[in-house]
């Protein structure tokens, strides 16, 4: 798949799983994933979207893995606030900048696994 992130998928509130990764998406993601409240794995990984990482990523209440590694992302790494149930969080290869933002471990008490590498 090629273009851009597909807008439209902001109207399905009640996706569970999102993958698009390893295709050809470019440019910047708007700001839409406070709807995805059901949320629990998203997958943007091996394209080449660029700009800041959403904030809302960080505040879905039920996403267990965030993998957005091997992109163009730059900025700094949003706070996590709210996503108490991730696992997973993957922002490995891209362009991020700046300090890595205060992790209160007791309220992540999930994390697994946590890539930055290549930034």
């Amino acid at each position: 798949l090629v273009g851009t992130f597909p807008i439209l998928l902001g109207r399905a509130s009640s996706l569970q799983l999102l993958d698009l990764s390893n295709n050809r998406f470019v440019g910047s993601i708007r700001d839409v994933f406070s709807t995805f409240t059901s949320l629990t794995s998203l997958d943007l990984s091996l394209n080449d979207f660029t700009g800041y990482i959403p904030k809302s990523t960080f505040t879905l209440p039920n996403i267990q893995i965030i993998a957005l590694g091997d992109n163009s992302f730059d900025g700094q790494i949003p706070e996590i606030r709210g996503a108490l149930a991730l696992e997973k969080l993957y922002l490995q290869n891209n362009m991020l900048s700046g300090t890595v933002p205060s992790i209160d471990l007791g309220q992540l008490q999930n994390l697994m696994e946590l890539q930055l590498q290549g930034n």
